[in-house]
């Protein structure tokens, strides 16, 4: 949808009437008014033929006023509930991003209304949960098919609770599904700010492939209680259709890769950030992988034997154009040798590469 969308990507106040146009991606303006925000959506209207749309909120007010019981008789926000809902019929792609630091996704769904059951796509950049009840708000959007859902810092007075991805089990069109309790520039949420667990299990991981027969695309950036002690990775084996698989803070715990990457040969991007466990068996599949365009490992700090050596095997990778190698500083450069980084030459692809920054005074990488 993004290639598809990406020359139509125009600011709502300035869109100009184009009959034929069928897919729209905008970003209505922070601290526009919920006034403001209805007129923009109204011009969506008078658009016959569209077919695609995305908007991206980048003010936590746009949807959800802060009192959401006043919402249902706020005026603006009943029209602009209407002007979506009335082309959300005739849509065959409706997805909806909330880049605002903090916005709740509970008044977000609740302001919607029924218009949420028509959503294809639903993304938070900073969300907020306020508890299960946002949990039942998001099982609610049956339609889905993208669920990209980053946790901000939660607030200090919520009540512990387990986010059971077992809840969002009749979302089956669900094609992605993003799940990362960290901020992008944060490594690790304080304790008494990560109110919200969600326990993994094998057990779990099996019923929902069966419940999202479609997923292509699964990202897990969980902390690392939250996999347990057992090694419920293995029921990842069970989604068939897996093209994209993202995995942080956990540890496969006496199994290896080929027990959760059923189709080697058809996976696209495998990023495994501090997963611990990491055995030169697993890294001796990775050539495997032949259809693999990204491959990202940054290693966790108990695994110190990687090094270098293992780009000579991943040379091997055809197709690979992104690779992101970040082994432990203690690894380096004890364990690295010229012809490993050598063997970077031998990347027919390559366009982009990521190594540790002690190498950036590396010569023989300055040579290459």
């Amino acid at each position: 949808m993004e290639e598809e969308m990406a020359a139509t990507a125009l600011p709502l106040d300035v869109v100009q009437l184009m009959p034929g146009l069928s897919g729209l991606q905008a970003n209505v303006a922070a601290g526009s008014d919920t006034a403001y925000t209805s007129t923009c959506l109204q011009d969506i209207l008078a658009f016959q033929n569209l077919r695609q749309l995305e908007l991206a909120f980048a003010d936590s007010q746009e949807l959800a006023t802060p009192d959401v019981r006043s919402l249902a008789g706020h005026t603006q926000g009943e029209q602009m509930r209407a002007v979506l809902a009335a082309k959300s019929n005739e849509l065959q792609e409706f997805k909806l991003q909330f880049n605002c630091c903090g916005t709740g996704v509970e008044k977000a769904l609740v302001s919607l209304g029924e218009v949420r059951r028509k959503l294809t796509g639903l993304q938070w950049s900073y969300a907020k949960l306020s508890g299960p009840s946002s949990v039942n708000l998001l099982a609610s959007c049956t339609n889905l098919r993208s669920l990209k859902l980053r946790l901000w810092y939660q607030d200090y007075n919520l009540t512990p609770f387990d986010f059971n991805l077992l809840d969002l089990s009749q979302l089956a069109q669900l094609r992605t599904l993003v799940f990362d309790k960290r901020p992008p520039f944060q490594q690790q949420l304080p304790a008494q700010q990560s109110a919200i667990s969600m326990p993994i299990t094998t057990g779990m991981l099996t019923k929902l492939s069966r419940c999202w027969p479609h997923l292509e695309k699964l990202q897990l950036g969980l902390a690392r209680s939250d996999f347990g002690h057992a090694a419920p990775l293995e029921g990842l084996a069970g989604f068939s259709q897996l093209r994209s698989l993202s995995l942080k803070h956990c540890a496969l715990d006496g199994i290896g890769l080929e027990d959760v990457i059923t189709a080697p040969g058809e996976l696209r991007s495998l990023q495994l950030v501090e997963v611990v466990g990491l055995s030169p068996r697993d890294i001796a599949l990775m050539p495997c992988l032949a259809s693999l365009l990204r491959l990202t490992l940054i290693a966790a700090k108990e695994d110190a034997w990687l090094g270098l050596a293992p780009l000579r095997l991943l040379s091997k990778l055809p197709e690979l154009r992104h690779l992101d190698w970040v082994v432990s500083e203690r690894a380096l450069p004890a364990r690295s040798k010229a012809t490993d980084l050598q063997a970077l030459l031998q990347f027919g692809k390559l366009q982009v590469i990521t190594l540790h920054t002690v190498l950036g005074k590396c010569e023989t990488l300055h040579a290459l």
